[in-house]
Parts: structure tokens; C-alpha cells; sequence
């Protein structure tokens, strides 16, 4: 197992070294978070990009500010996907940007990765943030209309099988194993 964390300016060099495509197919299987992001330069606050009228999918909301600058979420960090559209404050380098991001986790994670390596890398970010229909003028239609990114849904009760596998059933099969009595290439 293997962890990799990359910053914005780490991203533009794995992706100009050629080497994000054998990230992503390494990490695809066991992906627990990517995000996406996208840069405007823009003087638009957060609030105004996510617009008075906007209809959330998701039930949590919460707006941050300080002293760096503000950020508001949609969605909450313990979901499978949130978003977050933040300025820095000046004097930061970056308070010319308004930052939209996407954060997903999990199955959805696995499948960004799965995009990215079939579609590419900006047809993966646009589609993770499709989920969040976006109202402002600066997402434009055509951006918009890749489709959002589904992941299949397991019940509770096929989690619930999983977990008794892992946590009952093969342990006591590589101890049956170890002890000599059973033979798993003859069952």
C-alpha cells in the first residue's frame, strides 16, 4: 500500500513527466479520496458563484471564513462527495482565483480514477463536478453536460456479508490452512 498526496504544481508535473496515467492505475483499486479542482480568475465571491437560488443536492452547508480568506461547502465532510469554492484573502498569490473543488471518497473516488484513466483527466474533474449543477455563468453549459459520475450501492445487508468475510470467515480459512487440515486448491 502506498499513499500519494499531490499539490496543485506536483499534479502539473506528474502530468507533464507522464506519469498520472500509472498513479491512477496503481491507486485505482484501493483510491480512498480525490479531488478535482478548477480556477477562475474571477472577482466573484464564493457566495455569489454557488448564487442565492442554488438548489443543493446535498443536505450540508457551511461557509468559513478566516483570516486566509473564505471558503463555502456544499455537502459535508463525512459524505462520500462535498464541494468547496474558496478565495484567498490578499496577500496570497492565489486571491485572484476563485478555487471550485470537488472532494470524493470511496466508490466514487475509484470510479474519478476509472474516468480519468478511460476520458482523461479534465473530463474526470468536469464529471465529478456535474453532480453539483452548478448555476453561475462561469460553468458553462457545455462543460455541464458530460453527465454526473454513479457508483453501484450496496445494501446494508451486502456490507454487512462483506464485513463478516473478512473479519470471520478468512481468518479461520488461512488458519484451517496453516494447521494442515484444510486444503483450499482441492475444496
Amino acid at each position: 500500500h502506498f499513499t500519494v498526496e499531490l499539490s496543485g504544481q506536483s499534479c502539473d508535473f506528474v502530468v507533464n513527466g507522464g506519469v498520472l496515467d500509472e498513479i491512477l492505475e496503481l491507486g485505482k483499486p484501493r483510491a480512498t479520496r480525490i479531488d478535482f479542482a478548477v480556477d477562475f480568475k474571477t472577482d466573484d465571491t464564493p457566495a455569489k458563484f454557488i448564487g442565492n437560488d442554488y438548489k443543493s443536492p446535498f443536505k450540508g452547508n457551511a461557509v468559513i471564513s478566516t483570516e486566509a480568506g473564505i471558503t463555502n461547502y456544499v455537502g459535508s465532510w463525512h459524505s462520500e462527495r462535498f464541494a468547496r469554492v474558496y478565495r484567498y484573502h490578499e496577500p496570497s498569490p492565489r486571491s485572484h482565483l476563485l478555487r471550485v473543488e470537488v472532494v470524493s471518497k470511496g466508490d466514487y473516488a475509484k470510479a474519478l480514477c476509472e474516468i480519468a484513466l478511460r476520458d482523461g483527466i479534465v473530463v474526470a474533474s468536469l464529471r465529478a463536478h456535474s453532480t453539483f449543477s452548478w448555476q453561475s455563468p462561469l460553468w458553462t453549459p457545455e462543460i455541464s453536460s458530460l453527465g454526473k459520475v454513479s457508483v453501484a450501492r450496496r445494501t446494508s445487508s451486502q456490507a454487512a456479508k462483506e464485513a463478516w468475510l473478512i473479519k470471520q470467515v478468512a481468518p479461520a480459512l488461512r488458519s484451517a490452512i496453516l494447521e494442515g487440515w484444510f486444503d483450499l486448491s482441492q475444496y
